[in-house]
């Protein structure tokens, strides 16, 4: 498979999956943008609005709108800070944990369907590939993050991460052995 293929690959996986998440999204009665605020403020604990803002990469008066109407359903509450009064901290209410609780195990329903669809020889590889897939994913976007703060840092550091691929597959090819994920495909 070509690096266009496999490209398209990706796309199809993620638009696919994504498009999965939606519908069962939808029969929770919950967005994705939704979602994206329970899930943030589940992992992260209470922050403040512009915390939530840079966390979810979107301007403050979005996440505003969208945490105002999470706060009048009672799924969010709304705080001054201790620190700064004009600063307000937001976190998952009781019936917003419930909420998130119930998003998770419906989304989680779906991961294990999509997996038991997959033959259980297959399954310890399609892991195995996700875990690279992900880390490969989490250095793109803190490169993306240091391009976009530095962009002369950033290029640098994109071209060593590349030579590192490179000389990892060239290694990997002269003894046998496959390659760490992380490069490009």
């Amino acid at each position: 498979m070509d690096e266009t293929q496999t490209g398209e690959l990706l796309r199809d996986v993620a638009r696919l999956y994504v498009r999965l998440q939606r519908d069962v999204l939808g029969c929770c009665g919950t967005t994705s943008t939704q979602c994206q605020i329970f899930t943030t403020l589940g992992r992260g604990g209470p922050m403040t609005l512009a915390e939530l803002g840079r966390a979810l990469e979107v301007d403050k008066g979005w996440v505003s709108r969208a945490v105002d109407a999470l706060a009048t359903d009672g799924s969010l509450t709304k705080t001054p800070s201790g620190v700064d009064r004009r600063t307000v901290v937001v976190d998952l209410s009781a019936a917003g944990r419930v909420r998130l609780a119930d998003l998770d195990a419906a989304l989680d329903g779906l991961s294990a369907r999509v997996i038991l669809r997959i033959r259980d020889e297959q399954r310890p590889g399609v892991r195995a590939a996700l875990e690279a897939l992900r880390d490969a994913l989490v250095a793109e976007d803190r490169q993306a993050a240091m391009t976009a703060a530095d962009p002369v840092a950033g290029r640098v550091a994109a071209e060593d991460a590349e030579g590192s691929s490179r000389d990892a597959g060239a290694v990997a090819g002269a003894t046998g052995a496959h390659a760490p994920s992380g490069g490009r495909s």
